[in-house]
């Protein structure tokens, strides 16, 4: 008998250590550590600092160049990442003569420190970025666009269903349903399997946050996007948004729709891995759809 309870007792300590192992992770990435952006520079065009208000009053950090051609891309980084990451995909756009604003996700950056929900609040920023274009001699005028990188990408699909201002998206690594990528990062991020920990991780999750991950689900709303086109670009070597997301989001997309998948790169790095390649599928896709 006492065998047994000891069997018991163990398999308890060992659920309660689990649990406290998801429920630390679950408050590690609400709250990732931010990586203070640098002082962002292009190569043919200034960069000017810009401060963004939410709806909330939350501040976001900016940085906006002005285009040349009357059309201006809003830039989004992904998770545990800043502007700065984006400097490369924005001398490409301003070599074509788009302006760009960049700016740093809440709780990223030089951004207002805030729970991060992996797209579900980040939709604010967009809709802040939206707002400071509106609102900015410079830019009042100008036909928006939209580039998101992994969780800026999702946030991108997120976002644009109620934002008919962005006449044109384009994703690079995102996903199409956050609540597959939780046991991919699970294992990618703790000595835990990710299977069958996503389960616990996503009751741990939605019990401490209030926040429904069903709800980020880019996938289920990209269709609605329609007939704003869309370019999906996703990575074929890519270990952390695996390429199947790619697929299911191009194959839920109406048209006119468009997809990359780009042989080589790492996560979010596909420009550096082939510029030109990249640079190419972007620009021809603009041409052909927001001429």
């Amino acid at each position: 008998m006492k065998i047994y309870r000891r069997l018991l007792l163990v398999f308890l300590l060992g659920i309660g250590l689990t649990y406290a192992v998801v429920a630390y992770q679950v408050d590690a990435i609400m709250q990732p550590v931010q990586q203070p952006t640098p002082v962002l520079t292009l190569p043919t065009v200034t960069l000017q600092p810009v401060t963004i208000t939410r709806a909330d009053g939350l501040m976001l950090a900016g940085w906006l160049a002005p285009s040349a051609n009357g059309k201006t891309f809003i830039l989004q980084h992904g998770y545990a990442a800043n502007s700065a990451d984006l400097l490369p995909i924005a001398a490409m756009l301003t070599r074509q003569g788009y302006g760009v604003l960049l700016y740093d996700f809440h709780g990223h950056g030089n951004s207002a420190v805030a729970p991060v929900t992996l797209g579900l609040t980040e939709v604010q920023d967009t809709q802040a970025a939206v707002a400071f274009l509106r609102s900015t001699p410079q830019t009042a005028t100008d036909q928006l666009g939209i580039l998101g990188v992994s969780m800026g990408g999702a946030t991108a699909l997120l976002a644009s269903v109620d934002l008919p201002a962005l006449e044109v998206i384009i994703t690079d690594s995102a996903f199409a349903d956050v609540r597959n990528e939780v046991a991919v990062g699970i294992a990618v991020k703790t000595p835990l399997p990710g299977k069958p920990l996503d389960k616990v991780f996503i009751q741990l999750a939605e019990w401490q946050t209030g926040i429904s991950l069903s709800a980020i689900r880019p996938v289920d709303v990209i269709a609605d996007l329609s007939p704003r086109p869309v370019l999906i670009i996703q990575g074929a070597a890519d270990a952390r948004v695996y390429p199947y997301n790619g697929t299911d989001l191009y194959a839920a997309a109406k048209a006119p729709k468009s997809y990359w998948l780009a042989p080589t790169g790492d996560h979010a790095k596909l420009y550096e891995a082939d510029p030109a390649a990249y640079e190419a599928t972007v620009v021809n896709f603009l041409n052909e759809n927001w001429p």
